[in-house]
């Protein structure tokens, strides 16, 4: 083999090269890298929106079912019925009316108990507990009703729970009575 004698190697041609080489990797090193990891930063931004597409395509037609089921007819207003008072014996009367009503608005009734105390007081008011189980959509229409009876004074309290696939609901109720 022959070898090369330094002397006779052109350093003029190697400092080229080195300027040339040094040149390229430079070039690499600022442009190509960086260019290569906001490639990798922007196909991971592109995999998330791409999940939350197909996240939005799965739960559009859920979304869709329950505008549908919120939308209501307008109401114009709540008729403010004519006050009347309950005989003092037509606590039965009632129980039958919340019963229509809670049919009405698709609703099941659990329990209608009138509070004791104030059936005896004779305070002129009676309270009741209403418990009752069904959609949530659906108290909007048992609410209407309920406020359209002509001997409820007020509603004092409303309690929603979770129950399963349903809601639970309780309503404190007072109602005018002699």
């Amino acid at each position: 083999m022959a070898q090369i004698k330094i002397a006779n190697f052109p350093t003029k041609s190697l400092a080229y090269f080195l300027v040339l080489g040094g040149g390229i990797l430079v070039f690499v090193v600022l442009t190509i890298l960086p260019a290569m990891q906001s490639s990798t930063g922007l196909d991971m931004e592109i995999k998330k929106i791409e999940s939350s597409m197909d996240e939005q395509k799965i739960l559009t037609p859920v979304y869709d079912n329950l505008l549908r089921k919120t939308k209501f007819k307008r109401i114009k207003g709540i008729a403010a019925p004519k006050k009347n008072k309950l005989a003092q014996g037509d606590t039965r009367k009632i129980v039958q009316r919340l019963n229509n009503i809670a049919k009405n608005s698709n609703i099941t009734l659990v329990d209608v108990t009138p509070d004791v105390d104030t059936l005896i007081g004779g305070s002129g008011h009676l309270l009741i507990n209403i418990v009752a189980e069904g959609e949530f959509i659906n108290m909007h229409k048992f609410l209407f009703q309920l406020c359209e009876l002509p001997f409820l004074e007020f509603i004092e309290q409303i309690k929603i729970t979770s129950i399963r696939k349903t809601k639970e609901f309780r309503l404190k109720v007072w109602m005018a009575q002699e």
